[in-house]
């Protein structure tokens, strides 16, 4: 089963592949307007041949922040993909969406790590080489490593009194 994963984004960074086999990655550069149908329609244009044969896609679930017109593109890019997985025969039910920060956490080890700690990670993880993805590629394998192999151990959860202190044995040391 092959899966397509997508880092959302004025550059669209992908990976397809499965858990074992060989990855295909890249970069989709989006024409840079403020017109938001002229963007969606280049993004509709190029994800299709991208799409095409895979069975399911990965995704990330768009950070709306406090801007409106980022929230706007990136949820507009995200129905985007919606449509075009549609043509290709991908219904919704196929098209799964992860929180940046789970992805990160799971790929990484850090739910916010910045841009060359996931290059690295993505290196590490996956076996590329750091001149071979750029951050874009790395976010996606980030979302491709979390839908194939799940999300990152959660931390024990034990309660402490405070940080580097013990209940019982008192001050660390």
């Amino acid at each position: 089963m092959t899966t397509l994963a997508l880092d959302l984004g004025q550059k669209i960074g992908w990976i397809k592949g499965s858990a074992v086999g060989p990855l295909e990655h890249g970069t989709i550069d989006l024409v840079d307007s403020r017109d938001l149908g002229v963007w969606l329609i280049d993004a509709m244009t190029k994800l299709p041949p991208i799409i095409r044969g895979v069975r399911d896609i990965a995704v990330e679930q768009p950070f709306l922040g406090e801007s409106y017109y980022p929230a706007r593109k990136l949820l507009g890019l995200l129905g985007a993909v919606y449509a075009c997985a549609n043509v290709q025969g991908i219904t919704s039910a196929y098209v799964h969406e992860y929180p940046v920060s789970s992805a990160k956490l799971a790929l990484a080890g850090h739910g916010h790590a910045e841009k060359p700690l996931m290059i690295a990670a993505a290196c590490d993880f996956w076996g590329f080489e750091e001149d071979e993805i750029d951050e874009h590629q790395a976010d996606a394998s980030a979302i491709l490593k979390i839908h194939l192999f799940g999300e990152a151990p959660k931390k024990s959860g034990k309660p402490r009194s405070s940080k580097g202190v013990s209940i019982l044995r008192g001050p660390a040391r």
